[in-house]
């Protein structure tokens, strides 16, 4: 008998029975994503930038793209030779990859240009005190507001493209309103919850706008009606109501500075733990623990506040925490990359 080879291949020769068997390791190894060219390849946070290649697969999956490490949370759109992506927060230059089934692919210089403004397409109709929600699409949402100091409020919407730099309309509110807010939940809806009438009357219905259909609906109703609250997207896909200013445009009472949670899955409000101070124009912030930061805003008098409160959705429960050092409402709050700030 004579034997070639070790790992590849083997070959027996009987003297009766002539037999070749041949064996081959099997060996399965996926075709790796392949960038071969990315556009534009410098821009600031929120530029679309498209990449093009090969097997990226025919949806994302749970494919990621990454600038300099930094993940793109916003998909535009993907296919197997094409991804929009819109640059996230925190990215720095250096290289874009496509990451497919754990496979990288190779990487595409993506330099952060200085921020600067240049005009792009107007609005359908002037409005002020609105709200712009980015869809899942790319895509801003503008929706209601007043039309100036006229003070009706609007129920009218349009959709500002990335792509195109204009303003088209699309469904109409169910409730002109103002002072409101609109948080984009999981499923890619958007809720709208309290703002105020043209009369300056708090309103307690809630809508969901859908991307897919272009209406708005309305959905279950605040327990107490308000406007200038906070409204916050929770790690489990309920909403955080909190503060506000009751329907006479007064401070809202004790009673109704009790946050509010709104669950997708049935559509409605239900009570939850009561803010220590109550306030409005504040700001509240989702951190890296799954808790919320209510910051700031002013008091029944108009008085700009320090005090700050942490939000627990596991207790339901709001505790004072340390205070600011300047007393502020109208304010903005960013969360930072850095997770002990």
């Amino acid at each position: 008998m004579l034997r070639f080879g070790q790992n590849a291949a083997a070959l027996w020769i009987n003297s009766t029975v002539f037999a070749i068997l041949l064996f081959l390791p099997l060996t399965l190894s996926a075709t790796s994503p392949a960038i071969g060219a990315l556009s534009p390849t410098s821009g600031g946070v929120g530029t679309l930038a498209t990449i093009t290649g090969t097997s990226f697969g025919a949806a994302q999956g749970t494919s990621t793209v990454t600038f300099n490490g930094a993940t793109a949370n916003s998909i535009v759109s993907w296919s197997d030779t094409s991804v929009e992506v819109l640059v996230p927060l925190g990215t720095t230059t250096g290289g874009v990859v496509v990451t497919v089934g754990g496979v990288s692919s190779n990487s595409a210089n993506f330099a952060v240009g200085t921020a600067n403004f240049t005009l792009t397409g107007s609005l359908a109709t002037a409005r002020n005190f609105q709200t712009a929600t980015q869809l899942n699409t790319g895509m801003v949402l503008v929706a209601g507001g007043a039309d100036g100091f006229a003070w009706d409020a609007l129920n009218s919407a349009e959709l500002y493209s990335l792509q195109t730099g204009a303003f088209t309309t699309t469904g109409n509110l169910n409730r002109g309103r103002f002072f409101h807010t609109a948080t984009l939940l999981t499923s890619g809806q958007v809720l709208f919850v309290g703002g105020v009438d043209s009369n300056f009357n708090d309103i307690g219905a809630a809508e969901l706008y859908s991307p897919l259909s272009g209406g708005f609906t309305l959905t279950g109703s605040l327990i107490d009606s308000r406007s200038y609250h906070s409204a916050t997207l929770l790690n489990n896909g309920k909403v955080l109501i909190a503060g506000g200013v009751d329907s006479n445009g007064n401070q809202i009472t004790s009673l109704a500075a009790g946050g509010e949670l709104y669950d997708p899955a049935t559509g409605m409000f239900s009570s939850t733990g009561s803010l220590n101070a109550v306030r409005s124009s504040h700001t509240a912030t989702l951190l890296s623990n799954g808790k919320v930061l209510i910051a700031g805003g002013t008091d029944i008098n108009g008085n700009a506040l320090c005090s700050a409160e942490l939000y627990d959705p596991v207790a339901g429960t709001f505790a004072l925490t340390g205070s600011l050092n300047v007393g502020r409402g109208n304010h903005t709050a960013t969360l930072l990359n850095d997770a002990a700030k």
